[in-house]
């Protein structure tokens, strides 16, 4: 049998067209393959047995897949047409394949001849395979040792290799509400994106021991239909979650953390400037509940607010990196306190203290002047006093007050006289009075009377009296209790005597002093009073309330002059202050470029000396 000559070429197979909602069946790996037999020089016409065997080399290499041999094949004119299909496997990796053709004429006769060289396969058939995703296949670049494996049936639908076929990464689309997946090169997941259960999207990101670190979705199942972040921190992290946020040249301006085991979150403020922290707020601290700080901008604490030391109520403190410190408690031993320590001295007010505890004021806190701003007391005592038998005083006490007001002057005593029977009506008359030996307004001199025909013996009774005294300004003022005794007494003692002097700086009600009142010194009215009355009328109520509103609000008014005053000269020291200085030129509006073409304007407002105020408040 003389050598047939074999030229061949692969046809392409047809692809199905899907219906609009479901897919065809997939292309098998079969394909059609046509060639062309020729007997001495001119097409072989009739019958033929062809084997086809497959390899991964043009010459020698190994066989890919089974023999495939096709006999009583029908050629005309020397054409044939033949079905082969060496399985999917035979394409999986994408590398090229060759085809031995041997052939016999005619069919069931003789042996086969080998035609050569080789045939190399096109990639059609691979192709149809691909499509087909009845089994993985690889893609292996020409000239690389890199890979890609395709797997639609696995998890990882997508996976690559490098050099060495260890993984390096995979991606997967699969999965339920069509997924995208991808994985580092040990296999464990480092994104997960897709449609979750409420038919919204989700992302999950993955650090590389496999723990979810971020999660994205788009309507959240704790917060409804709402966009929702969170970050978690790791088992080995120590802030949890973390949120930073920066300026326009990436310095930090803002850090929150998630906070480790057992620990609240933490959110932090930056000066972008020199990266100084400025404000940081903790969601829990070693003492349970939220923490405020501030900080200066060499990073020394300002200003703390959080939960008491106690477990109970709140703390803050407002420091001085300078020197001094200012703390306020809401629960100290059970009520608030106030504690300032400063260079110097320190000051304390404690509600759960009494006495001299409950309030500690810093060294020379009040002066002797403002002392005397407030109700003042002044007194004495007498011991065994002879009374004379012409108004003399017998007591006498000065007080030192700052301002108008009024003095009020009080007397305790007993009086003892010796009575003798028939001698005449035996008295005794006390007075108080700004006046050495006055006799008082006549309305609070004070009478004892006993009849002639009293049984002869010593009487005791009690010695009392008050007096109210109008003061018109600051000064000294003197005051004299005045006693005497009618002749026939043959003694008269005021023993165990008390005499207070007490000043107010206002009057809260109607006052009449006693020198000045409606019946004043030298009127002639002897013991006899004023009118007999009854009960305050409700005219006068009103009238006294109206005289203590104004005198009250004369006084308000007056201290608040006097703070407007302070506050004025505090200004002024503040707007000389440089560091005062330095802040409203800081806060200051900046100019901006003017547009083109526009004229240049220099609109930074410029304050006079005059016009600065003190912040309102802070630093």
């Amino acid at each position: 049998m003389r050598r047939s000559i074999l030229s061949a070429m692969i046809l392409a197979a047809g692809m199905a067209v899907a219906s609009s909602n479901s897919f065809a069946a997939p292309l098998a790996p079969a394909f059609t393959y046509q060639g062309e037999i020729q007997r001495a020089g001119a097409p072989y016409t009739g019958t033929a047995d062809i084997r086809f065997t497959l390899f991964d080399d043009a010459v020698a290499g190994a066989q890919v897949g089974a023999t495939q041999t096709v006999n009583n094949v029908n050629v005309s004119n020397g054409v044939f047409t033949v079905n082969l299909d060496f399985g999917g496997a035979a394409w999986a990796t994408g590398e090229a394949r060759y085809m031995l053709i041997e052939v016999r004429t005619p069919s069931g006769g003789g042996a086969f001849t080998a035609m050569s060289p080789r045939q190399p396969v096109t990639a059609t058939p691979a192709a149809i395979n691909a499509l087909s995703g009845a089994a993985p296949f690889l893609v292996k670049p020409q000239g690389s040792s890199t890979q890609v494996l395709i797997a639609p049936n696995s998890v990882t639908q997508i996976q690559q290799f490098n050099f060495t076929g260890t993984p390096v990464g995979g991606l997967g689309i699969n999965g339920s509400g069509s997924m995208l997946r991808t994985q580092n090169g040990s296999g464990l997941p480092t994104v997960l994106a897709g449609t979750s259960a409420d038919e919204s999207g989700f992302i999950e990101q993955y650090t590389d021991t496999g723990a979810m670190a971020i999660l994205f979705e788009a309507e959240s199942p704790d917060y409804g239909k709402a966009g929702y972040m969170r970050l978690a921190g790791t088992s080995a992290g120590v802030s949890g979650g973390v949120i930073e946020v920066t300026d326009n040249d990436f310095n930090t301006t803002m850090l929150a953390t998630g906070g480790a085991s057992g620990q609240g979150a933490k959110f932090s403020l930056f000066d972008p400037t020199d990266g100084t922290e400025t404000l940081r707020m903790y969601g829990e601290t070693a003492v349970p509940g939220g923490s405020i700080y501030t900080f200066d901008e060499n990073g020394a604490t300002e200003w703390v607010l959080e939960p008491d030391f106690s477990g109970n109520g709140a703390f803050m403190l407002l420091n001085n990196p300078d020197g001094g410190v200012l703390y306020m408690e809401s629960d100290l031993a059970g009520d608030p306190a106030i504690s300032l320590f400063g260079t110097t001295s320190s000051f304390f007010v404690g509600g759960a203290s009494v006495g001299n505890d409950a309030v500690q004021l810093t060294n020379n806190a009040v002066s002797s002047a403002e002392m005397l701003n407030e109700p003042g007391i002044a007194n004495t005592q007498g011991g065994f006093i002879a009374i004379p038998t012409s108004p003399s005083s017998v007591m006498s006490r000065s007080i030192t007050v700052p301002a108008a007001g009024f003095v009020v002057a009080l007397l305790d005593g007993d009086t003892g006289v010796s009575h003798v029977a028939g001698s005449g009506n035996s008295s005794v008359s006390w007075y108080i009075d700004d006046v050495a030996g006055g006799t008082g307004s006549g309305e609070d001199d004070m009478l004892w009377f006993l009849p002639s025909a009293s049984p002869t013996g010593t009487y005791d009774f009690a010695t009392s009296s008050h007096a109210v005294f109008a003061v018109p300004g600051p000064g000294t003022y003197t005051y004299h209790v005045n006693m005497d005794r009618s002749a026939n007494l043959v003694t008269a003692f005021l023993f165990d005597g008390q005499f207070t002097l007490m000043y107010f700086p206002t009057a809260y009600g109607t006052t009449d002093p006693s020198l000045t009142g409606p019946t004043m010194r030298g009127t002639p009215t002897g013991n006899t009073g004023v009118a007999i009355r009854g009960p305050q009328t409700p005219a006068e109520i009103a009238a006294e309330r109206a005289q203590s509103q104004g005198s009250n609000m004369a006084r308000v008014q007056a201290e608040m002059a006097a703070m407007r005053a302070e506050m004025a000269e505090l200004r002024a020291m503040m707007a000389n202050n440089p560091n005062i200085k330095a802040m409203n030129a800081k806060d200051a509006p900046k100019a901006t470029k003017a547009p083109a073409g526009a004229p240049e304007s220099n609109s930074v407002p410029v304050a006079d000396a005059g016009e600065v105020d003190a912040p309102a408040g802070g630093r």
